[in-house]
């Protein structure tokens, strides 16, 4: 976020008013400006190089043109008067010379002269544009440090790079730290940069020991600026090599395999690993494979080859799951990419075979995050109509393509939302008019409470509103989805402790990390360490090791997308390519080929560097899959392509779609071929059609040709109307209203009546009510720190700003309820308790209902749980001890907490209850395990009750005191001496 703003404002700046810099912004495009400069900023810093641009020299484009005058004087006259007024001023009026042609004997030189002037225009206008881009780069850097400081920051960089500065010019610290340590080990040396080495010869000492310990082959992160060629020079400075060739992890049948792939692409300071661990168990066949997917037989066939492929690996590992040779948990699938792993996931799971996913890095476009979003934009600005769209027609509302045609009619030159504004389109169907209707309910409730809702809890609000997390929870990878969701509301936590409650800015926020393509991975939503497939990346996996590995998705042609107009390599050599300003055409200098070859190269080299760490973490099988086209020539260079090429592998082309798999042996190594090839469907036999005859129901009768009586069919039961309250989700708040009085329930739950009392946030009221009261002591009670408990000095400042109409009597009871708790021995209990965190959500599913709501305090010890929730309650007018009160009003709620953290883990729980407006009113229960089959009964009880639809009153002064339906169309208390009415939502 921070270098977002930082670049914005730089850009801002620079451009001004500027017509030479805004011609440099049209022609790069504001995105593509902070891609580059940004990575060359990353890449320049990470190896300690200074932040600069270098330019090859004077490209004398002066002395060019007028050779070129000279050769061309037998060209055509309008040319060499176009060539007469050409300046070097103007080298983009340089860069396309096609139409200068030159006769006779000087043709060849005049071309010659041409080329070279196009040459030095282009190098001219870099020149030009370098400089300009290495402001912009200066002005971002000042901005970045200048925000980094604001927020007392540091990024990674900042820790190198100072710590370098620090020992460099400070001969005493830098004495004083190497002193420290007489050996230094370096780790995993290869995946280190210049920068970090520096580090290490700074701390090493003369007279002291330095080891590195590293793998080239094993160098897989330059996306990290790691740099293989620093372990290279400094294995080569040294001289001296201890080569660690034991392999503790893979059979020995799969080390044949991998050392004859790579021997000879790695060269001769490859070393042949050698098995060193023991295995009981000897291997039947080869331990290695390869599932090879014909890409072209897959063509015009409806089916995609990648899917042919995940469908190839779901059936073998299948057969070696049910063949007993390795259980799920011990079988992993590897990606270079993790974009197509829920392809593979789906295959999988139609398997019946449980899996889990850590891949796939397209987080911000995943449907159910678009779908959020997009509803948080459409509360910025209802008239946003891609926005609208987006909304209706996801499961936020459902509405048919035929409703979004005719709301587009219903306003054809306004915004869609128009279009709902006063009255729904003509011609819906009603479905589409219940659905329009039911989201304007919605829609209107969640922006009139958007204003005073963190961003987090809007983004709660508008998922349950709209039963969106039912939606997602019902698809196969739900639990996937609401993760999902839950982690676009904790990011908008995180922008919100940052830059407040603006919902505009967060959007553009996430919009921004999209365009960037800002790494971001799904939220995970299982448990890794179940017995599951795991689905992973080979980085992630990388230190890792596995029974079976599966190198899924070995035949993607990684091409890489348009590379930017500055390459820049991590020893500091620099590419940079020119947008032609007329036509936007990039334009490639001498330089920017050679970077780009170099880089091409060191992208390749890593590319097998990958497949070897996959390859690697297997122990007993190994099996690596991937999708070819032989006549496709890009297919060779793909590494499924590139192990065939190296195995020779011939009697590829005599294997059948539905053969069996061919073994084959390439010096010692041993490994099986399975072919997967389209085939169509095995015909069936169609059975024999029965000879025509007459239906029974029309044959001749015994009395001649009149036909039978029909017979009588027995009468359709009666199907019942659906009930007009069938809940699909509870909060606690809601079940506890439920216990204390079902009318009431029904009242605000149902009908949707709202409490007339509550205006405390309203300007110009005066007083709280009862609620109002309860949730300004929550809020506040939220703020305090739970391990050293005060009362905010700002209390009556924090209380006002949320409810403006409170009174000076009713900020003392509000203070009142918090010193109880601060001051109470309760509260010093929790003070000792370490981990003890304040309002923490949570979800359950009871019965088909999802019951939600959020814990005041939770702390978690092994396998006990303590929860503690605080209570406003008036003991006074409630007539009643803190007990009678929790076994009367907060039974189910005590239950839900107590189930709550048994779903979690927990294996004892105990709920506390403080009244606060006594610091010593404390009721506490405990539940064990064993109680959970009576809690989970109670709680159906009571949801059965609810999903029945009968609403009773229960009089009471305490309950009714607020109740938006006293006096309107229920008397209240005094209902004590009449007949209890009964309300049957159904009717």
């Amino acid at each position: 976020m921070l270098r977002g703003e930082a670049f914005r404002g730089a850009l801002e700046e620079f451009c001004g008013d500027r017509a030479d810099r805004l011609r440099l912004l049209a022609t790069y495009g504001g995105r593509r400006l902070r891609r580059m400069l940004t990575g060359v900023h990353e890449t320049l810093r990470s190896s300690g190089l200074p932040l600069l641009l270098g330019a090859p020299g004077d490209p004398q484009l002066e002395l060019r043109l007028q050779e070129l005058r000279t050769a061309a004087h037998e060209a055509e006259p309008e040319a060499l008067r176009l060539l007469e007024q050409a300046t070097a001023a103007e080298p983009e009026a340089l860069l396309d010379l096609g139409d200068l042609r030159a006769r006779g004997a000087s043709a060849e030189a005049c071309e010659e002269a041409r080329q070279a002037v196009e040459r030095a225009a282009l190098e001219a206008l870099a020149a030009r544009d370098r400089e300009q881009l290495q402001e912009l780069l200066l002005a971002y850097d000042h901005a970045y440090r200048a925000a980094k400081d604001r927020e007392s920051a540091l990024d990674f960089e900042d820790l190198q790079l100072l710590a370098r500065e620090l020992l460099q010019e400070h001969e005493e610290i830098r004495e004083r730290e190497s002193w420290r340590f007489r050996s230094i080990m370096v780790d995993e040396f290869q995946d280190t940069n210049r920068l970090q080495c520096e580090l290490v010869d700074l701390l090493a000492r003369p007279d002291g020991e330095l080891f590195f310990v590293g793998d080239e082959f094993q160098s897989i992160y330059r996306f990290r600026h790691a740099d293989v060629e620093v372990f290279r020079e400094r294995r080569e400075q040294v001289g001296g090599v201890l080569a660690l060739t034991q392999n503790y992890r893979s059979r020995p049948e799969v080390l044949d395999v991998i050392n004859h792939l790579f021997a000879a692409d790695f060269g001769e300071t490859f070393q042949p690993l050698a098995a060193a661990g023991r295995f009981p168990d000897p291997a039947f066949g080869p331990a290695v494979e390869l599932l090879v997917t014909d890409k072209a037989s897959y063509r015009e066939t409806g089916t995609h080859w990648r899917e042919a492929e995940a469908r190839h690996i779901a059936v073998r590992v299948r057969e070696l799951v049910d063949s007993g040779e390795a259980a799920p948990g011990e079988i992993v699938l590897l990606f270079a990419a993790g974009t197509d792993a829920r392809l593979y996931e789906e295959e999988l799971r139609a398997r019946g075979l449980p899996t889990f996913r850590a891949t796939g890095r397209d987080y911000y476009h995943q449907q159910q995050v678009v779908d959020l979003l997009a509803y948080l934009r459409l509360l910025h600005n209802r008239y946003d109509d891609e926005a609208l769209v987006t909304v209706l027609a996801s499961p936020f509302v459902g509405v048919s393509n035929d409703a979004l045609v005719l709301l587009r009619r219903a306003a054809p030159k306004r915004p869609l939302f128009a279009g709902l504004e006063k009255e729904l389109p003509e011609g819906l169907s009603a479905r589409d008019e219940r659905l329009f209707q039911a989201f304007r309910q919605r829609f209107d409730r969640l922006a009139a409470q958007a204003a005073a809702l963190t961003l987090e809890r809007l983004c709660e609000q508008i998922v349950c509103a709209h039963d969106y997390d039912l939606a997602v929870l019902a698809q196969w990878d739900g639990r996937r989805r609401y993760a999902n969701l839950r982690k676009l509301a904790r990011l908008a936590r995180s922008y919100e402790e940052l830059r407040g409650p603006d919902v505009e800015g967060f959007v553009r926020f996430v919009a921004e990390q999209d365009a960037v393509g800002a790494s971001e991975l799904e939220a995970a939503a299982e448990e890794e360490g179940t017995d599951v497939i795991r689905l992973l990346t080979i980085h992630s996996a990388k230190g890792l090791e596995f029974k079976v590995v599966v190198v899924a998705d070995a035949g993607r042609d990684r091409g890489r997308p348009d590379a930017d107009e500055i390459l820049c390599l991590p020893d500091g050599r620099l590419g940079f390519r020119v947008a032609d300003p007329s036509t936007g055409k990039r334009l490639s200098t001498s330089e920017y080929e050679s970077v780009k070859e170099a880089e091409q190269h060191a992208e390749q080299a890593e590319r097998r560097r990958l497949y070897y760490v996959a390859m690697t973490r297997a122990i007993d099988r190994l099996i690596v899959s991937g999708a070819i086209d032989p006549e496709r020539g890009a297919d060779v260079g793909t590494p499924i392509g590139w192990v065939l090429e190296r195995l020779e592998a011939t009697e590829l082309d005599e294997v059948g779609a539905a053969s069996a798999p061919i073994e084959i042996e390439r010096d010692g190594a041993r490994l099986a071929i399975r072919l997967d090839r389209w085939s169509p469907p095995a015909d069936t036999a169609e059975p024999e059609a029965p000879p025509e005859a007459q239906l029974s129901l029309f044959e001749a009768g015994e009395n001649g040709d009149a036909p039978l009586d029909a017979p009588e069919l027995a009468p359709l039961p009666e199907v019942a109307a659906p009930p007009v309250h069938r809940v699909r989700r509870l909060s606690y708040s809601a079940l506890s209203l439920f216990e204390r009085c079902s009318y009431r329930y029904f009242a605000e739950r149902v009908i949707g009546l709202r409490q007339a009392d509550a205006a405390g946030s309203v300007p110009g009221q005066e007083g709280l009510a009862a609620t109002e009261i309860g949730d300004a002591v929550h809020v506040l009670l939220e703020r305090v720190d739970l391990h050293a408990p005060a009362v905010p000095d700002d209390l009556a400042e924090l209380v006002r700003a949320r409810y403006p109409a409170a009174t000076d009597e009713e900020l003392d009871r509000v203070r009142a309820f918090v010193a109880s708790y601060c001051e109470s021995e309760l509260a010093a209990r929790i003070a000792g308790l370490a981990g003890a965190a304040a309002e923490l959500p949570f979800a359950f599913e009871h019965d088909g209902v999802l019951l939600h709501g959020r814990l005041d305090v939770l702390h978690r010890e092994g396998t006990r749980a303590l929860v503690l929730d605080y209570k406003t309650n008036s003991l006074e007018e409630a007539g009643a001890e803190p007990e009678e009160i929790v076994e009367r009003d907060y039974r189910l709620q005590r239950l839900v907490y107590a189930l709550a953290c048994f779903r979690s883990g927990a294996e004892q729980v105990e709920v506390v209850y403080h009244f606060l407006e006594r610091p010593d009113a404390v009721v506490t229960d405990c539940y064990k395990l064993e109680d959970v089959g009576t809690l989970e009964a109670e709680l159906s009880a009571a949801i059965a009750e609810i999903q029945a639809g009968e609403f009773r009153p229960t009089p009471d002064e305490f309950v009714c005191a607020d109740c938006p339906a006293l006096n309107l169309v229920c008397a209240g208390p005094r209902l004590r001496n009449a007949p209890a009415p009964r309300v049957t939502a159904a009717v």
